[in-house]
C-alpha cells in the first residue's frame, strides 16, 4: 500500500474517532517511534549465524530431500 493511500485512509477514519481516541492513536504512533531507541541491533552476519545455529542448513536439506522423496 502506498503512503498516499495510507494517508487517505487515515484522513478518512480520523474524524470518526472521538477526541480521546485521537489522542490515544497519536500516543500509539509516537510510541512506535521510540521502540528502537533502547534496542541494540545486530548485524546481518550475526543474524544469519544465529539462524543457522537454530536451523542448521544440513538438517534443512536432509528434511527437504526426505519430503521430496515422499512427494515424488
Amino acid at each position: 500500500m502506498t503512503t498516499a493511500a495510507i494517508k487517505k485512509q487515515i484522513d478518512g477514519y480520523l474524524p470518526l474517532l472521538t477526541n480521546k481516541q485521537q489522542e490515544l492513536l497519536l500516543e500509539m504512533v509516537k510510541s512506535f517511534l521510540n521502540v528502537d531507541k533502547d534496542v541494540k541491533r545486530i548485524t546481518r552476519k550475526q543474524y544469519n549465524k544465529e539462524i543457522n545455529r537454530c536451523f542448521p542448513i544440513e538438517e534443512i536439506l536432509r528434511n527437504m530431500k526426505r519430503l521430496l522423496k515422499r512427494v515424488i
